[in-house]
């Protein structure tokens, strides 16, 4: 299992547009500060809970007119960041982003086998419209076996979001969240993904569904959701490569 494990990485994938923080009414640094401190806390969680595991890297993909990846290299550690963009703009292209995005999820781009496990789990935040044509880009990524079989989770940000185009990213609208509260983005981020890294772990280990741990973090999200669990695990694809 050691063997196995060295090298390898959980990848989780987080798009979110350049102008999304002026929903909550903060600075742009104040919403960078939400997302490390949700790096933060999964990371603790994992290093306490999976012992000897798999390591967790996100890779960060920024989306204005053009779109930026804030990891270069690849999915990382997010304190390994040197800088952040903190340019704000009305433009919100989200097939530009769904494209680029495409293009890194394949072996040919940070995909490289031997790298990561399971089906990465994909996160798109965006605070409004999209200003070009990202019905084109979503049939494009969707035969993308890295993306169509991943886990998908929508965040739409204060009450301009285009709640019903982030559905149409994740692929089903009951895993899209809408807030206009920072710390609620921050307490979903975390649950959502720590939830999903379980059901990785888990299936990784070839454990059963949900055991104490899994059970544990489920409780919280069923409490700060009041979403049925039931009703929300068969929505996720399978973990498996």
């Amino acid at each position: 299992m050691a063997d196995l494990q060295q090298g390898f990485a959980f990848h989780i994938y987080l798009i979110f547009d350049t102008a999304a923080s002026r929903n909550f009414g903060t600075k742009r640094e104040d919403f960078c500060n939400v997302l490390r401190r949700w790096h933060d806390r999964m990371c603790a969680f994992a290093q306490k809970e999976f012992s000897g595991g798999p390591a967790i890297r996100i890779g960060v993909l920024e989306y204005a007119k053009s779109c930026t990846w804030i990891t270069r290299s690849g999915p990382q550690d997010l304190r390994e960041y040197i800088r952040w963009a903190y340019n704000i703009s009305r433009y919100r292209n989200v097939g530009a982003a769904l494209d680029e995005l495409d293009g890194k999820l394949r072996p040919e781009g940070y995909l490289v086998p031997g790298s990561f496990l399971q089906m990465p789990i994909i996160v798109f935040i965006t605070g409004g419209f999209s200003t070009d044509d990202y019905n084109s880009a979503l049939k494009r990524i969707h035969a993308n076996r890295w993306f169509s079989k991943a886990t998908r989770i929508g965040f739409a940000l204060g009450k301009y979001a285009d709640v019903e185009m982030v559905g149409d990213i994740v692929g089903d609208p009951r895993l899209v969240f809408q807030t206009e509260d920072a710390t609620v983005l921050e307490r979903l981020l975390y649950l959502t993904t720590t939830l999903e890294l379980c059901r990785a772990w888990e299936s990784f280990r070839e454990l059963e569904p949900l055991d104490d741990l899994g059970s544990e973090v489920a409780r919280a999200f069923v409490v700060e959701t009041g979403i049925d669990l039931k009703a929300f695990c068969p929505l996720l694809p399978g973990r498996s490569v």
